[in-house]
Parts: C-alpha cells; structure tokens; sequence
C-alpha cells in the first residue's frame, strides 16, 4: 500500500509539474478532425453563414495559428476559440483536464453589473469575509471585474449574447481548466475589491480552492508524421440502435453550471410568491415540479414550473404533470407554466407535457436534420427493429417517413432533411388528446410562460410551440436560442478532448423576423424564441427583493389575460 501511495504522489506531481506536448503535426491532426468532424456533421452551417458569415470550410488562419503555438494550453486556446466563433449554445470544445479553481462565490448580471448572488459561507466565513448578497465585483488583483468577463467570453458562447455574457459572469470566479485553459495559472490568493451598498470599497485576500490535477500537457505520443489522423472518423460508424432516440432528443445545455436557480426545482422568486400561494408541488428535491395556487383580481390562478425537461424518470414525470393539469382545469381560472432557468433536457418529453396544453389541433416543433450515413444506417436498423417487435403502424410509419428523409438529404452533400417532428411521433400537425369519451384532457382554460436567456433547447422548443400555436402570451426574456439537437465525440486520438456539436435545427410554423439583426427565418437557432411580453429578471432591485417586482409584474399580466379572454 505505501509503495503504491508513493507512485501516486509521483505520478500527481509530475502531472502538475508538467506532461509532454503534442509536436505540431499532432496538433494539425487534431484540428482537421475537430474541423471535418463539423463539415461532415454540423446542421447550421449554411445558417450560420448566412447570419454571421461564419464558413467552417475556411481553415486556413486557424492551421496558422496552431502552428504557432508553443505548448498544449495555448493549442486548447486556439480550439476553444475556434469552437466559440460558430455562436452555438450546444458547441463545446472541453480538454481532458479536471482541474478547477473556485473563489467560492458567484457574481451574474444585474442592471449590466456583476453582482454577488451566492456565497460559499462553509468556506467563506461572515466574520472573515463580510460579503454580502449584492455587493458589486469591482476588480480581481487590480484587473477590472467586467474586463475578466469579457476574457471569458470566448469560451463559454451561448448564442444569444445576454446568455454568452452571463455564462462568462459565472467564469470569473469559477475555472474548470476543461473549459478554461490557462485555470491552473491562478495564484494561491487573490486580491478582491467589492463596492458596498453605500458606494464604499472593501478589500480583501481570497484563497482559491483547487480540485484536480492540472494540466500543462496531453503527454508524448508516436509521431505518425505531417497531418495524419485516425484512419476513420467516428461519424463514419452508426450509433447503437438502442441509444438511437436519446442521441437524438438531447435538447440541453452542457452540464457543471453554477448560475443561481439554473435546473433547480424551486423558483428563484419564491420567496416572493403571494401571500396566499398554496404550494402542492416540490416540497422534497425528488419531486419533478414546483406548483401551486393562488388569488389575484378575483381569479384562482395556478403556478407550475418545470425546472428541466430531462427528469429522473420520464413516466413519473409525465403522470405527476397529468394529475397538476387535472387538478388545475377543475380549481384554476388560469395556468402560468415557468420555464425560466430550465436549461433543456428531452425533446419527446418536452413534447408530451405541451399535449397536455394543447386542446385543440397544432403544430408541434420541426428540426432538420444534418444527414449523414451514419444517420442513415442508424434508422434504417432501428425501422428493422420496429418492425419486429411489431410496433403501432403510426410510429412506423413515422420512422419510415423520417428515414426517407434522410435518404434524400443524404443524397445531396452537407443536405439538411425536410422538417420531421422533433419527438418523432407522426405528422407535423397533431390532434388534442381526448378520453374514451372524446373529450380533451389538456388543459383548456388561459396559459401564460415565463421565460428568459437561460431557458435554452428543449425550453426553446417548447416556447416556440405555444407561441406559434398562439396558446397564450410568453413573459419574460428572449430566449437563448439553442435551436437544434447535439451528438457529442471525442476529437481525436492525441488530446482525447471532447467536443459536442449541432446535428439538427428547430424549424417554427412560419418564417418570422425577429429583432436583433437576424435575418427572416424559421429557425430557433441564435434567434431564440421573443416573449410576447418583455420583463427583465436581471435588476438589482429583483435581487435585493427576491423577484418580488417581477413576480407582482406577471401576476398582473396574467389577471389581464384572463379579464380579456372571459369579454
């Protein structure tokens, strides 16, 4: 045991001190994989072009740059920002490193400054470090807060700006050297400076907390000579058939965020609910929802926030959905759904909750699918698959529909299929559930969604549902627009880095031209989904009061709605 414990520390130092580096033709391979991985696979290409005049295919200034790297951190530097140029929430470029370095607390966005929102008090205690819940992050040894941020912003892009800067808000004092190359280079101490609610400065020397190993370098490998790289790429090889609708339906965000109430179960206003909210939902962590009711102007009014839509167990959440939707068109005279936070998840159980919503026909969310034949062979089996187990005629129909749209896209190089539902149930337009009797089960009485930047993915797609079906009113924020479905794949055979990549985009009811600069377009996609009524949640004022000005705005705005549908 002890000579053992001795060759560990050996092995943690040496990796700390310093591992060998890549030689320039490694880094060359590595990059051509990253770049054809994406010209092979990567749906919004053409989007993106003609938003941005982004083109992958130009590669040259990248190879130059990676040529004049001197070590393996400032090659994940150029990858990274490489990665980060596409303006794609469901791109991450991520090194084998889990070293990470935390100042134990966290600043966001409010009124465009960084405010501290949660501190780490088990290592951060009141009497040695007084900082309060609003203070502002003024500097970190003597560089301004706001200019750390923006150095941030490379490696954390979201598409939408609002989301990129906030997610580069939560990097200033967290760095995961996965995602943040140079983390390792932080001292022992840092010197922080935070403005007081009354203007005052207040000093002070934070440690930062290491987890990990850090990482200087990937290690020696064989040099195999100028540009060679794996003899085939993985999207050449068909996924397995059993993982087929999972890789498909992954409408989330990358996982490890910190921003305050991003998934959680409990709103980050519910201390400023009304008085007479009734809670029935989300009283242990388990639970898939936060619900309830409440008064206001006379009407009984229902609360429900899905936090993700990647739940523990998909049937449990759907059935816990069911009996709240039956529940509130019996007590309610009107239905807010939150989505605020909710960093995506399923998009099949996006789409079976939006059922319950839906009582009378619509359309539910296309994507077009970036065709390979990898996509191609993987529905092909599973169509094989289908059939034998004798499932409903619809669902393989649904599947042979979908795989002859591959087959035609896949016809055609860089092809994107025609729009197929995106929970790939039959048909783009879909009738209102209904008992035995024939009559709707969802729920029929005034909806109302709370969004904002950070309902992303699965949320995109599901306020873009009742928003193009004319369901009721978004409130809130835009949404970030992480319009499409990911694969994810290591890079290569050198630096084993992982990266994750767009394979699909959201397609809407109609074209639609939306603020922002973008041109007309049916996508999701950086566009994210406008709210029909804009409330910004990011105010101080929201932070020193607990939501409690925004919750009193939504309220209001859901009496209007139900006074107006009921004249």
């Amino acid at each position: 045991m002890q000579r053992s414990f001795r060759v560990l520390v050996i092995l943690g130092l040496s990796m700390a001190c310093g591992w060998g580096q890549l030689t320039v033709d490694q880094k060359l391979a590595e990059f051509d994989q990253l770049s054809g991985l994406f010209a092979k696979g990567y749906a919004p290409h053409d989007w993106k072009k003609q938003a941005f005049g982004i083109d992958l295919f130009d590669t040259a200034r990248w190879r130059t740059e990676i040529r004049q790297t001197r070590n393996d951190i400032e090659f994940f530097n150029v990858m990274s920002r490489w990665a980060a140029q596409l303006n794609d929430a469901h791109v991450s470029f991520a090194s084998p490193a889990n070293f990470t370095a935390r100042l134990n607390f966290t600043a966001d966005l409010y009124d465009g400054r960084l405010l501290v929102d949660i501190v780490d008090r088990i290592r951060l205690s009141p009497s040695q470090y007084p900082i309060a819940a609003g203070y502002e992050l003024v500097s970190i040894d003597g560089v301004p807060a706001m200019r750390i941020l923006e150095q941030m912003m490379p490696y954390t892009v979201a598409g939408n700006p609002r989301s990129t800067r906030r997610f580069a808000a939560e990097l200033v004092t967290i760095r995961p050297q996965s995602v943040v190359p140079n983390a390792a280079e932080v001292p022992e101490f840092s010197t922080v400076v935070f403005r007081r609610f009354d203007g005052q400065l207040e000093t002070y020397r934070i440690p930062w907390t290491r987890t990990g190993i850090p990482m200087t370098g990937v290690g020696v490998y064989p040099d195999l000579g100028a540009n060679e790289g794996p003899e085939e790429s993985p999207e050449e090889v068909a996924p397995d058939v059993s993982q087929v609708v999972d890789r498909f339906l992954k409408l989330r965000l990358p996982p490890n965020r910190a921003i305050r109430g991003l998934g959680a179960l409990t709103p980050v206003f519910a201390a400023s609910l009304p008085p007479n909210f009734v809670q029935r939902l989300g009283r242990t962590p388990t639970e898939p929802f936060f619900s309830g009711t409440f008064e206001a102007g006379g009407y009984r009014i229902g609360y429900l926030r899905i936090p993700t839509f990647g739940p523990a167990n998909f049937n449990e959440g759907l059935l816990n959905f069911v009996r709240e939707i039956s529940f509130f068109q019996e007590n309610t005279d009107g239905l807010i759904i939150d989505v605020m936070r909710n960093g995506g998840g399923n998009g099949s159980y996006a789409s079976a909750l939006i059922s319950y919503l839906m009582p009378t026909r619509y359309r539910t969310l296309g994507v077009e699918i970036r065709a390979t034949s990898a996509w191609v062979v993987n529905f092909s089996q599973t169509l094989q698959l289908l059939r034998a187990q004798g499932a409903p005629p619809p669902l393989v129909s649904s599947y042979e529909e979908l795989l002859n749209a591959l087959i035609e896209a896949n016809a055609s190089n860089r092809g994107l299929t025609r729009p197929v539902p995106w929970d790939f149930n039959p048909g783009l337009e879909r009738e209102p559930l209904r008992d035995a009797r024939g009559n709707p089960v969802a729920y029929r009485k005034p909806l109302m969604v709370l969004t904002d930047e950070l309902s992303a993915s699965a949320a995109d797609g599901f306020a873009a549902i009742i928003q193009d079906n004319e369901r009721g009113p978004l409130f809130g924020f835009r949404t970030m627009g992480a319009g499409g479905t990911f694969s994810q794949a290591f890079v290569g055979p050198y630096s084993r880095s992982f990266v994750s990549y767009t394979e699909s985009l959201m397609n809407r009811k109609a074209e639609r031209q939306e603020p922002g600069g973008y041109p007309a377009t049916r996508y999701v996609e950086n566009v994210g989904v406008h709210p029909d009524i804009v409330e910004d949640y990011m105010t101080a004022q929201n932070l020193f009061e607990n939501g409690r000005p925004f919750v009193e705005s939504f309220v209001r705005a859901m009496v209007d709605h139900i006074a107006k549908s009921q004249r």
